[in-house]
């Protein structure tokens, strides 16, 4: 091997931080106007979590009822 795994390119597995590190690549992130622009830049994993909302029903109830490929939740 040419190359030392332990120097090797970082890069991260969360979702998050690869939608991050992409917006990263697309902005001038070194200017004033860039690095304001990935600082007021919020991304989440999960909605429900990170903001408190609660999921309307039972996921599994939702999911078992019937044998279509395809199920709609309900909005409240």
């Amino acid at each position: 091997m040419n190359t030392e795994p332990s120097h090797g390119p970082i890069h991260f597995c969360a979702p998050t931080k690869i939608l991050w590190r992409t917006i990263r690549g697309m902005i001038p992130y070194k200017t004033n106007y860039g690095a304001g622009a990935l600082a007021r830049f919020k991304a989440c994993e999960s909605l429900f979590a990170d903001f408190g909302l609660s999921i309307p029903g039972d996921i599994g109830s939702v999911s078992s009822l019937g044998t279509a490929k395809f199920q709609f939740t309900p909005r409240p």
